[in-house]
């Protein structure tokens, strides 16, 4: 009996933990879609939304693009630059 009590326990817990909180979404926006520095692109992300700025290659133009990820709170997208 109190294995199993303790197991739904354990349950509820995760899933409680893994319900969003509010309206956050994750964004991510293109800063630059023809080249990437990684250091200029993270500083910009960071300046711009307090987010993380990546290089990622682009498999399509064959290149690296600046992307940075951020948090909203909101569902928009912020504006582009």
């Amino acid at each position: 009996m109190a294995t199993s009590t303790f197991s739904i326990l354990v349950l509820l817990v995760t899933v409680v933990s893994v319900i969003p909180r509010g309206a956050r979404g994750r964004h991510e926006i293109v800063l630059d879609p023809t080249s990437c520095e990684l250091a200029a692109c993270r500083q910009k992300c960071l300046r711009l939304f307090q987010g993380t700025g990546l290089c990622v290659y682009d498999y399509d133009k064959g290149n690296y693009a600046c992307v940075c990820f951020a948090d909203s709170n909101s569902n928009e997208t912020p504006a582009p630059l």
